[in-house]
Parts: structure tokens; C-alpha cells; sequence
């Protein structure tokens, strides 16, 4: 634990290129869905292959635009984001609040 605490108190550079693949073991439901229905659809172990190769290079340019330009844009806007997050949390109660209505009825 210790290490992986050095690397997130500063994730810039080499530490940051570490953290990240790190971070990058952790599956996450798109690419456990995107395994399930290649193997799923796909008898061939080469489909399913290039299936999910495909799907790991079309991942990379956003997962590589939000890492280089992710820092600026949270700096400039960080007055916004709090209002956004208001509005956003207020929505989810208000979804989650219909849920409920319509689960006792």
C-alpha cells in the first residue's frame, strides 16, 4: 500500500504512466460485457481475439485525450463543477425517489 500511496499523491510523469497501469488491470463492466458477448457470439478464439484487440485501440484515443487534457480542464473549470454535480445529484434523487414510488405501488 505504500507504494501504490506514492504514486497517487503525485501522478505525473513515470509515477503517472505506472498509476495508470495499474489502474488499467482493474476490468470494468464495459470490457467484462464487450468479453462476454465476443465469446458469446464467437466459436472462433481468433474473432474473439481481434474482437476485443479492436476494441482496446478504439478505447485509446479517448482514454489518451482525457489523460493529456484532463488536468487543464479541471483546473479551468472547478467553479462549474460543483454546480453540475448539485444538478446532477439532484436528478438522481429524483430518479431514485420515482424508482421507489413505483416499487410500492
Amino acid at each position: 500500500t505504500n507504494i501504490i500511496k506514492k504514486l497517487s499523491l503525485n501522478p505525473f510523469g513515470i509515477q503517472g504512466l505506472f498509476m495508470g497501469m495499474i489502474l488499467g488491470l482493474i476490468p470494468c463492466g464495459l470490457v467484462l460485457s464487450a468479453i462476454m458477448i465476443t465469446t458469446s457470439y464467437s466459436k472462433n478464439i481468433f474473432v474473439s481475439f481481434f474482437s476485443m484487440f479492436f476494441f482496446g485501440l478504439g478505447t485509446f484515443p479517448a482514454l489518451f485525450i482525457i489523460s493529456y487534457f484532463g488536468q487543464q480542464i479541471m483546473l479551468r473549470a472547478q467553479k462549474y463543477l460543483n454546480v453540475v454535480f448539485s444538478i446532477f445529484m439532484f436528478v438522481n434523487f429524483l430518479l431514485l425517489l420515482n424508482f421507489a414510488i413505483e416499487l410500492l405501488k
